[in-house]
């Protein structure tokens, strides 16, 4: 279901870019079923990706005569290596497709149904997934919070409430949220097109693949080393990714006018691999911490406090992007 209002959302894009006088339009119902479709996936994604982990580990332990040396933690974290590795380098594809498509005289309107085409048939390809068997838990504290409709209906807001680690993941949630809003809003939006007088947005693509590469493979060294795969080093980890995304503001800070010497394509390469490097922590470490310390029965409302806190914190950015304006020139107030 997730995928499928995905394949709408982008969907929306092409309608769009088809009927202009109706972008607005196409822009409120494809934000909306995006929103939604993101809430679906996330959660289910989580919940299959702890289940994937688990059955993992059990192939491993039998496949050893029982002997578990390798443990759960262990396999948690390489399989949020592999799979933030997978999905990084399959959107550094897809987005340097839009660039390729572009410099060879694609307009929007055929790019946007393209993508169109790729969403619908990942989604078929969906259907053809292990499907895991649902196990029963016998935890009777943690399964009084799903007992009603009420309560499911309320679940991601009663763990947030209840158990006292989540109020903990606010931080890294929300930094990502802020950090993702700005980098989308401002730097592609406004300072790359400025920079490398970018008008037709080629070098978006270019720099937003960049991004994601570094991600990708930093996110899998990170997880497949020792370090990375005990809970200090996740840890650790975590907080490199923070100050990933901490530079890249700050960098701003101390150079707001992006028509300063300063910027050239060089620092706009070192702004995309710092986040970069917090993204990694975000799709690869973030989700094995999140399997970790919200067990079954609380997975589900665990990855739906990730969707509630991250979402949340980008909705308010994205949104401060057009509230905090001004109207006269200063250093922290250039014009556009």
């Amino acid at each position: 279901l997730g995928m499928f209002l995905y394949c709408i959302y982008v969907g929306c894009f092409s309608f769009a870019a088809t009927f202009p006088e109706y972008e607005t339009f196409a822009a409120v119902i494809g934000a909306s079923f995006g929103g939604i479709g993101a809430g679906f996936l996330w959660i289910a994604q989580g919940n299959y990706f702890t289940e994937a982990a688990k059955h993992y580990h059990l192939h491993l332990v039998a496949e050893r005569g029982g002997n578990d040396d390798y443990d759960l933690g262990k396999c948690t974290s390489f399989f949020a290596g592999v799979f933030a590795f997978l999905y990084l380098i399959l959107e550094v594809i897809i987005r340097s497709l839009s660039t390729a498509l572009v410099v060879a005289g694609f307009d929007w309107r055929a790019i946007f149904g393209i993508y169109t085409v790729i969403a619908c048939a990942t989604t078929f390809g969906m259907m053809f997934i292990i499907d895991y068997p649902k196990e029963e838990d016998n935890d009777d504290e943690s399964s009084d919070m799903y007992s009603s409709c009420w309560n499911k209906a309320t679940v991601v807001l009663r763990l947030l409430q209840m158990d006292p680690k989540m109020k903990y993941m606010i931080g890294i949630n929300a930094l990502f949220g802020f950090a993702g809003a700005f980098l989308n809003s401002y730097v592609n939006g406004e300072v790359v097109v400025n920079v490398l007088h970018d008008d037709d947005s080629r070098y978006v693509g270019v720099l937003t693949s960049w991004m994601a590469l570094t991600a990708a493979f930093v996110g899998l060294f990170a997880s497949s080393t020792a370090g990375g795969a005990s809970s200090e080093g996740r840890g650790r980890v975590l907080i490199t990714g923070a100050m990933g995304f901490f530079f890249v503001g700050f960098l701003f800070l101390l150079f707001p006018n992006s028509s300063s010497p300063f910027w050239n394509i060089y620092t706009l390469l070192l702004v995309y691999t710092l986040h970069g490097i917090g993204r990694a922590s975000f799709e690869s470490t973030l989700k094995a911490t999140f399997a970790e310390y919200f067990p079954s029965p609380n997975t589900t409302a665990a990855f739906g406090n990730i969707v509630l806190q991250n979402g949340l914190a980008s909705a308010i950015g994205y949104v401060l992007t057009f509230v905090l304006q001004c109207s006269k020139p200063s250093r922290y107030c250039v014009q556009y």
